[in-house]
């Protein structure tokens, strides 16, 4: 039996469909309530923390999701309160002045091979929060999906352990000829690489 979706938001059909795929990721945080809180809400989240800046728009949004007949557990927090935890799925959107901000500072909570989702990248200034995130936390980030299927939302996704720099040369053992520096004779040696 199919699932009928309810919610009112400025998403496109594309960034509903991507929310969708990602809502029943388990625990959710999202800066911005709204139409994503209704999506995450129904189609199978575990939970749902929404942070935001405006106690209006968290009102209305509880009105809304007292509307629906089977929703997930759905907690409201104060942009300046604690929602710190663990979580699956972190959605950026909300108000520009904190999106930075928010993407940086939750980063830390998400989850080993859990993923970060960033709202309207299709605007320059919105996807600058993509890639301060992803150069904060490069030795974390194990991929990057650009405007995933056409929508306005980008995806990181955190490794499941950080990936530091290895002297791959020590490593493996190469003599310093084998990875350009010069020695004498051996000059015009090549290193050979069974395949």
């Amino acid at each position: 039996m199919t699932k009928k979706l309810k919610w009112v938001g400025d998403l496109s059909t594309a960034d509903v469909s991507v929310l969708i795929n990602f809502a029943n990721h388990g625990d959710i945080l999202e800066f911005g309530s709204g139409g994503s809180t209704l999506i995450f809400s129904q189609m199978g989240a575990k939970s749902v923390v929404s942070v935001e800046t405006n106690k209006d728009w968290i009102a209305l949004t509880q009105e809304r999701l007292g509307t629906l007949d089977s929703i997930c557990p759905v907690s409201f927090k104060d942009y300046n309160s604690d929602w710190s935890n663990i979580y699956d799925v972190i959605f950026v959107d909300g108000i520009d002045e904190h999106r930075c901000d928010f993407a940086i500072t939750s980063w830390k909570f998400l989850k080993p091979n859990g993923v970060m989702l960033f709202h309207d990248t299709r605007l320059y200034h919105n996807f600058q929060h993509v890639v301060w995130v992803a150069q904060l936390n490069y030795q974390e980030v194990s991929g990057i999906a650009v405007n995933i299927n056409n929508s306005n939302i980008t995806s990181l996704t955190k490794r499941e352990k950080p990936l530091f720099y290895e002297n791959w040369n020590e490593i493996e053992n190469k003599p310093k000829w084998a990875y350009g520096i010069p020695d004498g004779v051996e000059r015009t040696r090549l290193w050979t690489e069974e395949n």
